[in-house]
């Protein structure tokens, strides 16, 4: 693995470290994953050769194989003494209430529920890692895909450099990448060793806790609180007031010495600290002997459980309880912050602290805090495990809907919608498997895609859409104000500028979402048939509208004919023009005909378009007094551009009168249309030839009639 070029066998030095095998040559097959103390055996041949060389080019070579030698060293030691896959197993003790008959002791019963609770909280910790390790998988495969490409490139530079004059160099970074590389693969190893462990100790909790759950559904309607038990409670119970009261008794005597005197204006901060313990240890000892009434509550559940009136009562009760413990458990998690935050304001000061004298005062107001922080996790704790007994006792009472009343129907209906929307949420739709070889072994990474995943990806693409159609907008805007462009060249950027956006913000939020594009793979059949039949005329026009954004031989603005559509063209959009007709028709051109078919532009490279009118004069006028009236007619008009000039011809001696044509020229971005102008410059002419009195004939005909004979005339009475 550890090989330069014959090129650079000839450099000082190098000889004995480095082999003579070309890098162009085939390079011989990648010693299997599992083949990692033969890896560490060649890397330390080589790591013994570069220690010995006096070149300081090598101190990074020799530092980075350093620290991979005692890597592979734990890495194959661990591999040796913990156990390979397959053998994990969820170790439980043996269940509290196996092989006892009914009816069973509802402490029992609790145990046998820590025992689940307990699991099920390891299988969520190791789910948990699972993921973590997941997205270490994930980063050790972009590093080896890193690390794969400096390689390469750094072999290229070695096969590119001179044979004669080899660089030392070179040869250098090229090692340094093949360790790294061989660094990288172990990372690999590591991460994908560790996600193994992981999921085999998750699945390994899976029927554990299904014989857990099985056994908690068969004792729990078979149990009883009988008054022996309720004794041990109650002994256990005034034990642990007992000591929570001796304790709270030394806080007090410590206390009372604070506030006399001197000592209350020399430690302020430490009253105030051992008030508040004072205040912890009473509350603790009031939480000690309340668990006796809620033994009693729950003894009061289970024997009002068969009758439904009872059992509504006791529901009642339980509820009002639990309420109560929600509320003080938020309380005193907002004080456990406020002593965490006062905590590391205190150690930042004895941090920053320049003075003797300070440091004393500092320590023990910490350690005071310190304990007062422990008493507050074990008023929390208290509380969380009396609500875990009061909700197992209300989940005993196993009420219907009907028997709940309206609050606890309501308060039913909303648990079953919040369990059956989380189920939802974090349903599975299917997975993709992203794999990748790593020395002759395929590493997957599964990205299961859910519900709630999908929602959170239409969402962020929807904020995403309208940040970057804002974004076009804002850019089109100061591209008209700043840079003088055209605000129809500017609507054509923004939608091309747009989609292209409207692209990457498709990639980066599957990226944000962890969603693979290779999840789309299975697509691609479908994808490529929809490509080759349907999408092929969109496409094509998509490419089309392309051509003519740049080569802009059709714009905005101008006056066109296609297929006998003839109007100006008011957008150049992604897949289809729109050209505006003389008559107010709006017709959709697909952009493909612009480029296939014939185009006549009437404005390309012109800003003018030629128009023409026709008028007839009777044989025997002034045809001179006539071409200057037309041409006056022309010149008076507005719209008419006097260059290029106007111009008169007598186009045709007609049947019935002389034909005189008028060719005007008109601009094209007029604010009225050519039949407009032309109606215009009729109806002057038509005066000035009046005024003029020279006569526009109408069209007449003579008729001669040639018979042989006279015409025979019958007269028919009338019926």
């Amino acid at each position: 693995m550890f090989s330069a070029s014959h090129a650079f066998s000839q450099v000082p030095g190098l000889p004995h470290v480095l082999g003579g095998a070309p890098v162009a040559a085939a390079s011989a097959p990648e010693p299997a994953a599992e083949d990692w103390p033969q890896r560490l055996s060649s890397l330390q041949q080589s790591y013994t050769q570069w220690r010995d060389l006096p070149d300081p080019a090598y101190d990074e070579l020799r530092r980075t194989a350093e620290r991979l030698i005692e890597q592979l060293g734990r890495y194959i030691q661990q591999s040796k003494t913990e156990p390979g896959p397959g053998v994990a197993s969820a170790e439980i003790p043996a269940l509290v209430t196996a092989g006892k008959p009914a009816p069973f002791s509802m402490l029992d019963v609790d145990a046998l529920r820590d025992q689940r609770d307990h699991g099920a909280a390891q299988q969520r910790t190791l789910g948990n890692a699972l993921a973590l390790q997941e997205e270490e998988v994930v980063q050790a495969l972009a590093q080896l895909k890193k690390a794969g490409e400096m390689l390469r490139l750094r072999q290229e530079r070695v096969a590119r450099a001179p044979a004669e004059a080899p660089d030392v160099a070179l040869t250098i970074a090229l090692e340094l990448a093949r360790v790294q590389q061989l660094q990288a693969e172990l990372q690999v190893a590591q991460a994908v060793q560790a996600r193994t462990a992981a999921r085999l100790g998750r699945d390994a909790w899976n029927e554990p806790l299904t014989l857990m759950d099985q056994e908690i559904e068969r004792v729990r309607p078979h149990q009883q609180l009988k008054e022996q038990d309720l004794a041990l409670i109650r002994e256990q119970t005034e034990a642990a007031a007992s000591r929570w009261e001796s304790r709270r008794l030394q806080a007090a005597q410590t206390l009372s010495r604070l506030e006399s005197g001197r000592l209350r204006e020399s430690y302020p901060s430490q009253t105030l600290a051992y008030q508040a313990r004072v205040r912890a240890l009473l509350e603790l000892r009031a939480l000690a002997r309340g668990k006796q009434q809620v033994w009693e509550y729950r003894q009061q559940a289970l024997a009002a459980a068969a009758d439904p009136q009872q059992a509504a009562k006791s529901a009642q009760v339980l509820d009002a309880a639990l309420t109560q413990i929600a509320t003080r458990l938020r309380a005193e998690e907002e004080l456990r912050d406020l002593l965490l935050a006062e905590q590391r304001s205190y150690t930042t000061r004895q941090m920053g602290s320049v003075t003797a004298a300070a440091e004393p005062v500092d320590a023990k107001l910490l350690a005071d805090l310190s304990e007062l922080l422990d008493l507050q996790e074990q008023k929390r704790e208290q509380l969380a495990r009396v609500r875990v007994l009061l909700t197992r006792s209300r989940e005993d009472l196993n009420l219907s809907a009907q028997q709940l009343g309206l609050a606890g129907w309501v308060s039913h209906a909303g648990a079953v919608v919040s369990q059956g929307l989380t189920r939802i949420w974090q349903f599975e739709l299917f997975s993709a498997t992203e794999s990748s070889q790593v020395n002759g072994q395929t590493v997957t990474v599964d990205y299961g895609v859910t519900v709630g995943k999908s929602i959170g990806v239409v969402v962020l693409f929807l904020l995403g859409y309208w940040v970057v159609s804002a974004l076009a907008r804002l850019v089109s805007r100061q591209l008209v104000r700043r840079a003088g462009m055209s605000e129809a060249l500017a609507r054509v950027l923004d939608r091309w500028v747009m989609s292209l956006l409207v692209i990457v913000v498709f990639l980066v939020v599957l990226r944000m979402a962890r969603v693979p594009l290779t999840l789309f793979a299975f697509l691609g059949g479908a994808l490529a048939i929809g490509f080759g039949f349907g999408a092929q005329n969109v496409i094509k026009n998509l490419i089309s509208g392309a051509i003519i954004l740049f080569e802009r031989k059709v714009r905005v603005g101008d006056v066109v004919t296609i297929g006998g559509i003839s109007g100006t063209v008011t957008a150049v959009d992604l897949r289809a023009s729109t050209v505006r007709g003389f008559d107010g028709v709006m017709s959709i051109v697909p952009n493909s005909f612009l480029l296939e078919q014939q185009v006549s532009s009437w404005s390309f490279g012109e800003p003018a378009l030629r128009r023409s009118i026709t008028v007839g004069v009777a044989y025997g006028s002034d045809t001179a007094l006539t071409i200057a009236l037309i041409q006056q007619c022309a010149q008076e008009h507005p719209m008419v551009l006097a260059d290029p000039p106007a111009a008169v011809l007598l186009e045709d001696f007609a049947a019935d009168s002389l034909l005189f044509r008028l060719n005007f020229w008109i601009a094209h971005s007029r604010p009225r249309t050519g039949p407009e102008i032309e109606s215009d410059l009729r109806l002057a002419v038509e005066a000035a030839l009046s005024k003029a009195g020279l006569n526009i004939p109408f069209p007449q005909r003579d008729v001669h009639l040639q018979v042989a004979q006279p015409i025979k005339v019958h007269c028919t009475p009338a019926l």
